[in-house]
């Protein structure tokens, strides 16, 4: 696990206000996500983002009905994995 630098500062007048703003919920999310952020940085296996599973999830969405997903998802599952492995 990777430390981080701890930043010490005062606690300004309007802390209160500022700790509900979207930068201060982006940079929480960062914080608590840390680990799973940084994984790939580890294991250069690993990607980035999630483009191929959310790419094969709007496939399945068009596969006419649950079965029909569940049967492709598991070619896509399948074929995604063939492909990383080569």
């Amino acid at each position: 696990m990777q430390n981080r630098t701890q930043l010490h500062v005062r606690t300004p007048p309007a802390y209160e206000e500022a700790k509900k703003s979207e930068l201060a919920k982006a940079i929480r999310y960062a914080l608590s996500n840390w680990v799973a952020l940084t994984r790939y940085c580890e294991d250069g296996r690993l990607e980035i983002d999630n483009n191929a599973a959310e790419r094969a999830r709007k496939n399945w969405l068009f596969a006419g009905s649950d079965d029909g997903g569940e049967r492709a998802a598991a070619i896509y599952t399948l074929l995604g994995t063939a492909k990383s492995t080569i």
